[in-house]
Parts: structure tokens; sequence; C-alpha cells
């Protein structure tokens, strides 16, 4: 009886570490182990929080999320989960749940946003709603600063303010980002590449079927879309948002027909109504060549294509 005792012993000890060293993680989270089969369950705003404890993990969000309690809205607000020195790397799943009140007041702070710096992770399904944002630079509600992400079906509503690099959904998409399904409804401030929904677009990263509305009030690099682009591909997408600069801004609206491509030029928003005339960019993409005709209301601070003339080709 004695010698059963003893090699039960062993047993129960391993079964009591095991019990140790898993509650910390059950505690930080509804459920999951952080796995791609079972990710962490992300019910509450602390669990929320709790996801910057494991930037390479699987998480799935299972009801909507309130930020307006201590300490997430006051002082400097939200602590962005991820830092370009230890980037978020993992999954984040919203699982079409809601966040409200997301507040960051940061007004010398860079790579703002839920997320701060992420790179090779996934984002998507998540909702952001009646957000305040007020920083430096790379600001965007969902994301400061993304390396090499998926983001796929997120949204944002409510007021970004930064200096350079802005967005109404990400501040920078860097280094073959992907961005599919997604818009923002904002009001965005911000000084050089400033844009509705992205700040700046650049390193072969992709924008496919997503739109901006809201207001853009920036300075140099101003769009309704995309305040800057560099080397990035922009498709199947729109903006109906209100833009105010000082500097060349430019737009993209991709049309019915296949790879026809058009900038808008706009010199100047000070002009209270002027007949813009657009040199389609449509050589490098197809054999035909267009002119866009269009009018720039500056009341309403929007362009509006009204005929679509095809060129002899050169």
């Amino acid at each position: 009886m004695k010698s059963r005792k003893l090699e039960t012993l062993p047993l129960a000890l391993i079964l009591f570490f095991l019990c140790v060293s898993i509650s910390p993680c059950l505690a930080q989270f509804a459920g999951g182990t952080g796995s791609e089969a079972a990710p962490y369950l992300v019910a509450t705003a602390q669990h929320l929080n709790n996801v910057r404890n494991y930037p390479g993990a699987f998480f799935l969000q299972t009801d909507d999320i309130y930020l307006n309690e201590e300490p997430y809205n006051s002082g400097f607000g939200w602590l962005p989960i991820g830092t370009q020195s230890a980037p978020f790397t993992g999954s984040y799943n919203g699982n079409n749940f809601h966040i409200y009140h997301l507040y960051i007041n940061q007004p010398e702070g860079n790579n703002l946003g839920l997320f701060g710096y992420a790179h090779s992770a996934v984002l998507k399904n998540i909702t952001l709603k009646d957000v305040y944002i007020n920083g430096k630079d790379y600001i965007g509600a969902l994301i400061g600063s993304a390396t090499d992400c998926f983001i796929e079906s997120c949204s944002s509503e409510g007021t970004i303010t930064g200096a350079s690099v802005t967005g109404g959904l990400v501040g920078s998409l860097e280094l073959s980002c992907h961005l599919e399904k997604c818009f923002a409804n904002c009001v965005v401030n911000g000084q050089f590449a400033t844009g509705g929904l992205c700040g700046y677009s650049k390193g072969a990263s992709e924008i496919y079927s997503s739109y901006s509305k809201g207001t853009v009030t920036g300075n140099n690099a101003t769009g309704g879309l995309v305040g800057m682009q560099g080397n990035s591909t922009i498709s199947q997408c729109f903006s109906t948002s209100a833009v105010q600069g000082n500097w060349v801004q430019v737009a993209y609206w991709e049309l019915m027909t296949p790879k026809v491509w058009f900038l808008t030029v706009i010199l100047s928003v000070a002009l209270q109504e002027i007949v813009i005339l657009v040199d389609l960019l449509a050589e490098m993409l197809s054999a035909k060549h267009f002119l866009a005709i269009g009018m720039w209301k500056a009341a309403d601070r929007q362009f509006l294509p009204v005929e679509l003339v095809e060129l002899p080709t050169k």
C-alpha cells in the first residue's frame, strides 16, 4: 500500500504543475490555448489588453468590447498592441463583433492604433466604432504600421489625427501587405500622407475592394482613399471622402472597363469651381488611351467625372 502511494506521487505533482502553468493563460482569456485550432477567446476589454502578452498566438473575439473604462479611456488611453521592436505576428479574428470607444491621446506618439506595429500578421473581421486617436506619425484606427500583413473585412468610424502617415483605418502598408474588403468612415487630419483609408501604401502592397468616406484634411499628399502611393496596387476601390489640402491631390478610380485607371490632379482646392482634364494612365495597362473630363467643386470637395473620351493610340 505504501509503495502505491509513492508511485502515484509523481503523477500528482505533474498534474499540479500543469494546472499551475495553464491557469494563468485561462485567466487572461475566456478560453482556448492560442493555437489555430483553439484560439484564445477574447470577450472583454481585459482579454483584449492581454493579447499583447502573446503576440504570436491566434485570437477569436466572442463578444462586443467596450473600452470606455479605466485605464483605457483616460490619460494616454489605450496602449497599442505591438511595437517596431516587438511586433504583433499572430492572427486576430474580430468575428464581426464590435470594439467601441478606442481612445488614444499621445500627441508625440508613433505607430498608434488598436495595433501599433504588426509583421506577417492576420487581422480580419474587426469593427471599430467611436474611435478617437491623437498622435504624431504612423496613425490608424486599426493599425499604425503594417508590414507583410493580411487585412480583411475590417472597418473604422471616428476621428483620427496625426502629423505624417495618417489614415482612417491604417497608417502605413509596407512590404507586400494585402488589404481587402475594408472601409473607413472617419474624420482624418494630418500634415503629410493623409488618407481616408490609408496614409501611405508602398512596397508592393495591395488594396482591393475597399472604400472610404468622411472628411480628410491635410497639407502635402492628401487623398480621399490613400494619401500617398508608391509601388503598390489599388483595385476596385473608391472614395466619397470630402478632401481638403494644399498640395496636389492624387485620387484613383477603377472604371467598369477592365484595366483602365485615371489620375485626378487637383491643382488647388481654393478654387470654387473648375473643369479638370484628367489624363488616364492607361498606356501601361492597355492599348487604349483616355481623357476624363470632370468637375471639381470646392464646396463639396468632390471630383465628379462626367465624360470619358477614348483618344487615338500614339
